[in-house]
């Protein structure tokens, strides 16, 4: 028999996502639990909803129905677009990637892997209200456990980092490495580890645009001088440069050192060179403009010596950083020399 009892409000499709979420959750009963998994698995389009403060996940035949249980659905599944149909009054398709990742640690914790889906969400929210959420948590899941045990350890691993320098996650996709590798940053950082995984993510992203975490990945292409510092050839107006670039790993242990020495200077002198540094900038920002019209900046105001500047240098992130030199009337035929911001901070 055809069935025609659809849900009529969102407080029908909540009820009926606590109805799978019970199944899913009680390991005790295989029968359920396994009914409800293989459902769980098997949808295409996913209504995403807040339940005890936890984002949840089901498939819209199944939640499409008044009351529905598992008995109902055995008898007779109902139509998944007629339950389309009837949803689009209460929710709106997203795409969104945060969302696929959630769900996949939802199937994570009940052994289950599956292509991409489609999420719909509340009319009245954005993915951003959703997201401030915590994931959902199925009772007794042999991967949260798993992952319990390693986010008790959260410290341990921070300490055996601060003598041996590195440490390798080792473990099949799923099992909780990304996570872990970021929550390991914020503990190395002296960052209190939130117990939600999208607030760990979130605050591994402010301090990765602090430039106090750094992330690279590790591949074939991948060199020296990628990873601590090389040279790199330059051309421009039919001159060829070759400038020594910091890899991701130099800059990151300038940066902790430059910190350390922060750290140990007066007061007064952070200020004197932060001042210092306003001052370079603006400088730098003026003969970028005239180097812009000329092509070249005489050293002096008067043309009493043959140097003259011949480009500003800058960091990957856009701050000046040296000063380059060349002794000649002829810019395409002197020697070339560079004066750094570390000079000019030691010497000035």
């Amino acid at each position: 028999m055809e069935r025609d009892d659809f849900i009529e409000t969102r407080d029908d499709v909540i009820q009926n996502i606590k109805t799978l979420y019970s199944y899913l959750s009680d390991r005790g009963d295989e029968e359920n639990y396994k009914w409800a998994t293989d459902i769980f698995k098997k949808g295409r389009i996913y209504v995403v909803e807040i339940i005890d403060s936890h984002i949840c996940f089901a498939p819209i035949r199944f939640v499409g129905y008044n009351d529905n249980t598992k008995e109902k659905h055995q008898e007779e599944p109902g139509d998944g677009k007629k339950t389309k149909k009837i949803l689009k009054d209460f929710y709106q398709e997203v795409q969104n990637k945060r969302l696929g990742q959630l769900f996949q640690e939802q199937l994570n914790q009940l052994n289950l892997t599956i292509a991409s889906k489609k999420y719909w969400i509340p009319v009245d929210k954005t993915v951003e209200e959703i997201l401030q959420y915590d994931n959902f948590i199925f009772a007794n899941s042999k991967n949260n456990k798993h992952n319990n045990e390693l986010m008790m350890k959260h410290q341990e691993f921070t300490q055996i980092l601060s003598k041996k320098k590195n440490i390798i996650l080792q473990g099949a996709p799923g099992t909780g490495k990304t996570y872990n590798t970021a929550a390991l940053a914020l503990s190395i950082c002296g960052e209190t580890i939130p117990q939600s995984h999208y607030e760990v993510m979130l605050r591994y992203d402010d301090l990765q645009k602090e430039g106090r975490i750094g992330f690279c990945t590790f591949h074939q292409s991948m060199d020296y001088e990628d990873f601590v510092e090389g040279i790199k050839a330059k051309t421009e107006n039919g001159i060829v440069t070759y400038d020594v670039e910091d890899g991701i790993f130099k800059e990151l242990a300038d940066k902790a050192r430059q910190n350390l020495e922060d750290s140990q200077k007066d007061v007064n002198l952070i200020n004197a060179e932060k001042q210092t540094r306003e001052v370079f900038n603006a400088f730098c920002d003026k003969i970028q403009s005239e180097l812009n019209e000329n092509g070249y900046v005489n050293l002096f105001s008067e043309d009493v010596s043959k140097m003259k500047i011949a480009e500003i240098g800058l960091k990957k992130d856009g701050t000046p950083f040296s000063i380059r030199l060349v002794n000649s009337a002829n810019p395409k035929d002197g020697v070339y020399q560079g004066l750094t911001w570390n000079i000019i901070v030691r010497d000035y």
